[in-house]
């Protein structure tokens, strides 16, 4: 898509009156009132994306103008497609939804390549005649659910099975040598949990020993990057040292979080674009307590321990909304946001969430400023992705 709303202010970072336009699409003519200014046109990439370059910001904050609330509601929100009518996740829902600007990403949950590639024309065939935001396209892209995702792929080495860096190396570009195939651009992937949990955990991690596990992560993600698909760490604050799987119910940290400095180290060595936080209940007698709460749905873990403790500004993604530790817990996609999460993944009703959205858009609160930022993440990842093409 050429993003065509706002591109005769992109390069007005300098903040000057002046006018711009296209010179063969190679660069822009910047007039100012010294006289004309040719200044190439800057590519950005995904190491662009915690820069401070103000070229980028004012880019960002020109698409977030010249954008309705509705659009602006929709970068929040990323539901599941499935080609598999028992996961009933059909594209004829994404299509809907996408046309009424309800949806800012989509999950591609479990199908065969060649579904992903048909479906994602039949989506730009929309963006391009209602002339909207692209959509950013995300899978569950680890090494050991790669070919269960994609039923047409072949096996891979599990997490567990990698137990040299080069073994890493060699499963981490296979698999983002595929989803750059399938023109997705972002994997939830790694897993940062340690290997204690065998009921969901266990061989997708990189092992029990904290050192391989956040040695082999970074790996993952500056590999990953190097394709440019962005990552997502996961399951923060830790899955891999609790008994049972958040799949089925609620699970818990009792006690101190054994797995945090797993999640700490990485983030500040591999700077990751992206951190998961799971549906894990805290429980550990000291400020990050949530309550009974999932992890997920906790200002108290979303915002004080992960964006403020660990200072990490990046994108806060929920687990899927749809599993048993949240699924009955009412109004959990809001909840949701609430705590802090840029992105709700698979919410349980995408319209409700949409109109709260957009609610607080209209209103003058805190809770306004936090998701203007959660959606300006959002439309400079596209950006720095290469999804907004300018």
């Amino acid at each position: 898509m050429k993003f065509n709303r706002s591109l005769y202010i992109i390069l007005l970072f300098c903040f000057v009156a002046a006018s711009c336009k296209y010179t063969n699409g190679k660069k822009k003519e910047l007039i100012t009132t010294d006289g004309k200014i040719d200044i190439p046109v800057k590519k950005w990439a995904l190491k662009d994306f915690y820069s401070d370059e103000k070229q980028l910001a004012f880019l960002v904050d020109s698409i977030y103008n010249s954008i309705d609330d509705d659009e602006k509601a929709a970068q929040l929100i990323m539901p599941a497609v499935s080609d598999q009518i028992r996961n009933k996740y059909p594209f004829s829902k994404i299509l809907a939804l996408y046309g009424k600007k309800l949806i800012g990403g989509v999950l591609f949950l479990k199908n065969k390549t060649g579904t992903v590639k048909d479906e994602m024309l039949l989506l730009k065939h929309f963006e391009d005649s209602l002339n909207l935001l692209p959509l950013i396209y995300t899978c569950d892209g680890e090494p050991a659910l790669f070919h269960k995702k994609f039923t047409d792929t072949d096996s891979l080495k599990k997490a567990s099975e990698q137990i040299t860096l080069s073994d890493v190396l060699t499963a981490t570009k296979a698999v983002s040598g595929q989803i750059k195939a399938m023109n997705l651009n972002w994997n939830f992937a790694p897993v940062g949990d340690l290997s204690f949990n065998e009921a969901i955990i266990g061989n997708r991690s990189f092992g029990s020993n904290k050192e391989d596990v956040i040695q082999k992560c970074c790996l993952f993600i500056n590999t990953s990057n190097q394709f440019n698909i962005v990552t997502s760490l996961k399951h923060f604050p830790g899955h891999g040292d609790v008994i049972g799987d958040s799949h089925k119910g609620i699970v818990t940290i009792n006690g101190a979080m054994n797995e945090l400095e797993c999640f700490r180290k990485i983030i500040e060595i591999a700077k990751p674009i992206s951190v998961m936080v799971g549906h894990i209940a805290v429980n550990n007698r000291t400020r990050f307590n949530t309550k009974g709460l999932p992890s997920s749905l906790s200002k108290i873990i979303v915002t004080d321990l992960l964006k403020d403790s660990l200072n990490f500004n990046g994108i806060k993604v929920t687990d899927a909304m749809g599993m048993g530790a949240v699924k009955d817990i009412p109004d959990a996609d809001f909840k949701a946001i609430q705590a802090g999460n840029d992105v709700v993944v698979m919410p349980k009703n995408v319209q409700l969430l949409h109109d709260q959205i957009g609610m607080i858009l209209k209103q003058n609160s805190g809770l306004k400023i936090q998701v203007v930022e959660s959606i300006k993440k959002i439309i400079r990842l596209k950006i720095c992705a290469g999804v907004i093409k300018l």
